[in-house]
């Protein structure tokens, strides 16, 4: 009696006639292969990220700012005022960067603006000039 005359045998409790007719197995789950969004003909861009450093940038100005600005004789206010209006300037393209960054880079330009107000209300306050 050949194989193909026997009656049909059930192959790992599944119901299935023969080892062939098994339903295909998942690849086994080593890692997860992620493909960046901007991978193209297998060249890839420099700048995976998407960062915002404009952003970067005016945080660490207006906090540079910010800590000399309390350094009397006016030299904190040329200094500390100098920094803030640039970081306020780097702050305002950052925001607007961020849109085509995702979303990156809104948390450094804010916090820019914030160290900006703080610096210049510092100034208004007497910062900078006299103690």
């Amino acid at each position: 009696m050949g194989e193909s005359d026997a009656a049909p045998h059930i192959i790992f409790g599944w119901g299935f006639e023969t080892a062939r007719e098994r339903p295909p197995q998942p690849a086994p789950a080593r890692h997860r292969t992620v493909v960046p969004s901007n991978w193209h003909d297998g060249n890839m861009d420099v700048d995976t990220r998407r960062s915002n450093p404009t952003a970067w940038w005016a945080f660490w100005v207006g906090l540079i700012g910010l800590v000399l600005m309390p350094i009397p004789l006016f030299i904190g206010l040329i200094l500390g005022g100098g920094l803030a209006a640039i970081a306020a300037i780097l702050a305002v393209i950052g925001l607007l960067k961020s849109r085509h960054t995702g979303g990156r880079g809104i948390g450094p330009a804010v916090f820019a603006i914030v160290f900006v107000v703080l610096t210049y209300g510092g100034i208004s306050v007497g910062g900078g000039t006299i103690w």
